[in-house]
């Protein structure tokens, strides 16, 4: 987990494992002004994807909010596995980021910025 304001992440370990499907992104989402909450330790699994195409991405970000406007959007590319959600991290997770993508939280967005 990230430190992040909104506090999704608060209360969670720093690292947990888990066994899922993951997927890779052609770039970061940093880059479009995502608050990266949790992130991937590529080494801890197999990162070939079709025909030997290395997925290594370096910052694997896994799930993350980003401002929209005023508006606020939270993504988990956690889940794929049915048993996830019954994983009590995880579902924690999903909790927090969904109550602050419905305005809950110390923070608020502002013209695509995430502020106190």
């Amino acid at each position: 987990m990230e430190e992040t304001q909104s506090g999704i992440g608060r209360g969670l370990p720093e690292k947990w494992v888990l066994n899922d499907e993951w997927y890779s992104f052609k770039s970061s989402p940093r880059g479009a002004g995502a608050t990266v909450i949790a992130t991937l330790d590529e080494s801890s699994y197999q990162l070939v994807g079709h025909g030997g195409q290395d997925l290594h991405m370096g910052d694997h970000p896994i799930a993350w909010t980003r401002c929209v406007g005023n508006g606020r959007s939270f993504y988990s590319a956690i889940g794929h596995r049915p048993e996830i959600y019954s994983e009590p991290t995880y579902a924690t997770l999903l909790e927090q980021g969904i109550a602050w993508a419905a305005g809950g939280g110390a923070t608020v967005c502002r013209n695509g910025a995430e502020t106190l």
